[in-house]
């Protein structure tokens, strides 16, 4: 057995190589019989080494405690810009946290929301149209989901706040245009949807309107007797705003008016009957009155001559006046008829009639007449 004059290693005499070191074996085996012994010049080197590579690390994990140290100032700095909105000093100040330790995923994910914060105000800035507005914070809002913690919870409310200041910009654009009717109730939904106490008074105009815009409607069916449509109306502004006073107070009005109307008018209807069955009676038996008849018998001759006055209320006509004319003993000596002129006669017209009997002996005994009938035609 002997030993490596390099590394002090048993080895065997039959070995070329030390096992240990690799280094080359003397050929000669008494080479072999000793170990090398080591100066302090054979350790200066090696320890030299260690020490500078000692050193090296020290002042690499001070370095390194200082960049992290620095790393966390900036990052605790973000937190508190974070905390005060100013998203824009929070993004920068992480970018200066990961140039000082970019392993570092607490602020690799805090500079990731920054990032998303600082795009989504940016682009706001660029955005002129409200709708446009109203779209993207929409979309950044979905796309917040994404994070998490009392940063998001903030700029949550941040974006909230945006949305809702909008969509009441929005309702009083419209409102300011003078809406109609028809478009209230779609501008009410839209209202009723904002969570904020200005859409709540927003909303309560809208209804005051919607109700103000029902009455007038409806009162207007009300004065020309049309009371379904009233009807329909109220109860179409109940639909938007149910339980309204105003408006069930309005419909109770309408049915109380319509019972009121048809009472009256079947009052009217019987009165019209009633009149019209007068006038029926009038037409049909009393249209024609005599108002002056004369009968004069002279030179063997007999005429009779006379007006009459109709009392219908329709036009009459063909009027036929049926007559006697009476001896002494008031016995009828002959019957005749004729036709009053003109052939029609208006309510309240005056109609006449006249006829000579030229014959000597009707004459010598005719002494008075006898209206036997008056007949006429209706239309």
């Amino acid at each position: 057995m002997g030993y490596c004059p390099h590394c002090g290693s048993e080895v065997y005499p039959d070995e070329t190589f030390c096992i240990h070191c690799g280094e080359k074996l003397p050929d000669q085996l008494e080479d072999r019989l000793h170990t090398k012994k080591w100066s302090i010049r054979s350790f200066m080197i090696p320890l030299l080494l260690s020490g500078i590579m000692i050193i090296t690390s020290i002042i690499i994990v001070f370095f390194n405690h200082h960049q992290q140290t620095e790393a966390l100032t900036y990052y605790q700095h973000a937190e508190e810009h974070i905390l005060n909105k100013e998203y824009q000093e929070a993004d920068q100040a992480l970018e200066h946290a990961l140039s000082r330790y970019d392993d570092f995923p607490q602020a690799e994910d805090l500079y990731e929301f920054t990032q998303f914060t600082t795009d989504v105000l940016n682009e706001m800035d660029n955005i002129n149209a409200q709708q446009a507005q109203l779209q993207f914070l929409q979309q950044a809002k979905r796309e917040l989901e994404r994070f998490s913690g009392e940063a998001y919870d903030l700029f949550l409310e941040d974006i909230q706040s945006m949305i809702i200041d909008r969509q009441i910009s929005h309702v009083k654009d419209q409102l300011e245009n003078d809406p109609s009717m028809d478009e209230l109730p779609v501008i009410l939904w839209e209202t009723e949807a904002i969570d904020d106490p200005e859409a709540y008074d927003l909303a309560q105009e809208i209804r005051d309107q919607i109700s103000a815009y029902t009455i007038d409607n409806a009162n207007e069916y009300l004065q020309q007797n049309q009371f379904s449509e009233a009807r329909d109306t109220i109860q179409s502004g109940l639909y938007y705003l149910p339980n309204d006073d105003k408006l069930e107070s309005l419909l109770a009005t309408v049915d109380r008016e319509q019972t009121l109307f048809e009472d009256a008018q079947d009052d009217r209807m019987k009165q019209a009957y009633s009149e019209y069955e007068d006038e029926m009676d009038i037409n049909e038996n009393h249209a024609v009155q005599i108002n002056d008849l004369e009968i004069n018998i002279e030179n063997s001759r007999v005429e009779i001559a006379g007006e009459v006055e109709s009392s219908a209320t329709i036009p009459i006509h063909a009027v036929k006046i049926n007559y006697s004319l009476l001896d002494d003993d008031e016995s009828s000596v002959d019957t005749f008829e004729l036709y009053v002129y003109p052939e029609t006669l208006y309510p309240n017209e005056i109609g006449h009639f006249d006829h000579t009997h030229f014959d000597e002996e009707l004459a010598n005994q005719t002494t008075d007449y006898q209206i036997e009938s008056i007949t006429w035609l209706l239309d």
